[in-house]
């Protein structure tokens, strides 16, 4: 696998990450250890079944991707992609007030996001993230999340532009 820096889903990814971890609010609500990055850097996440999880170990939060469109091809000259990130949080049982400080933490972390995407994240040289939009989100647990534990706490929208031949090139 390529390093973050050669892949645009990789650095708007990372710099979710990047946005949370900033916030002291974050960092104290939700130890590091269980902040799920699923980039093969950190620890394999525990499974739920094997019965070895303790109270330290939640709340757990995680970064998702929950949508992708693709538009090759778009304009005479770009591409780009519609992309919904979901923050995900997990408290370890299905108390809901649990989740309310992570939830709140999450909110102010995630307050710069525009501004924060546009200015800071490059590839080619190039801003390719060009709009960034806050979701509705339903923390509504399912039957299937409540068995599991997670639940949506933030939902995000990035259109990332990109010009056709920077995508298309070998």
């Amino acid at each position: 696998m390529g390093a973050l820096a050669d892949n645009p889903l990789r650095l708007v990814y990372a710099g979710i990450w990047t946005m949370l971890e900033a916030r002291a609010e974050f960092t104290t609500a939700v130890l590091a250890g269980n902040r799920i990055k699923y980039t093969g850097t950190d620890r394999a996440p525990k499974s739920d079944m094997d019965g070895g999880l303790q109270p330290a170990d939640f709340p757990k939060v995680r970064v998702v991707m929950k949508k992708l469109i693709t538009h090759l091809h778009r304009t005479s000259n770009g591409s780009n992609l519609t992309v919904l990130w979901g923050i995900e949080v997990n408290s370890g049982n299905q108390q809901f007030a649990d989740l309310l400080d992570v939830d709140w933490a999450i909110y102010r972390a995630m307050e710069p996001w525009t501004t924060y995407m546009q200015a800071n994240i490059t590839w080619k040289s190039e801003n390719f993230v060009r709009r960034c939009r806050p979701r509705e989100v339903d923390v509504t647990m399912t039957d299937a999340q409540k068995n599991k534990g997670w639940r949506d706490a933030w939902l995000g929208e990035t259109d990332l532009w990109f010009a056709t031949l920077d995508v298309t090139a070998v």
